[in-house]
């Protein structure tokens, strides 16, 4: 169950495609199960194997109507759907894209959603302790990864990237202002 479509959307990026269980899945379509309001179908093509697909979500959360801002988990529990690794590998993969965006709109959009992965992230920790629970972990694929570079999951880390960013707040007053437009005659 994911707690909001924006969650749910997530979940589709990071996990592989289950025909190769390689391939990135992209999302193609997304529609609300007939008489459930709760619950989204998405459909899916691999861009390694080409085959379609189908996830379906309940959502707990209302379903986002084309907010500008996604929320991805209101409550402070973690995640049960996307794991620490996950959420870890999400924010590195949208702090790179938005460092390699010209469209400065679309670079404060990703960070945002960034900033928003990495508090997910921080949801798993236990209080008073830089590890993170074996729990934390939902695969092997995550263990491993932590097993093997143990330094990048501590808490002090995570803390550490998301000092590098804006508050919240910040972000999303930049991101709620209306961009401005240059008159048609300057070309600078």
């Amino acid at each position: 169950m994911a707690n909001t479509l924006a969650e749910a959307s997530l979940y589709v990026l990071v996990h592989p495609c289950p025909h190769c269980q390689q391939g990135l899945r992209v999302t193609q379509q997304q529609e609300h199960v007939l008489n459930h309001p709760q619950q989204i179908l998405f459909h899916y093509r691999c861009r390694r194997c080409e085959q379609f697909s189908q996830q379906h979500f309940e959502i707990k959360q209302p379903v986002e109507q084309n907010t500008k801002l996604p929320v991805i988990n209101a409550s402070p529990q973690p995640s049960q759907i996307i794991d620490l690794a996950q959420w870890v590998a999400l924010f590195q993969t949208l702090t790179t894209k938005a460092s390699q965006s010209n469209n400065r709109q679309e670079s404060r959009q990703l960070g945002y959603e960034a900033a928003l992965c990495l508090d997910e992230a921080l949801k798993f920790y236990e209080a008073d302790n830089d590890l993170p629970p074996s729990t934390a972990f939902f695969n092997e694929n995550s263990r491993e990864l932590a097993r093997q570079h143990p330094q990048r999951f501590t808490r002090q880390q995570l803390l550490h990237w998301r000092s590098k960013l804006p508050t919240l707040a910040k972000m999303s007053d930049h991101l709620q202002q209306p961009t401005p437009q240059r008159p048609w005659w300057k070309f600078w």
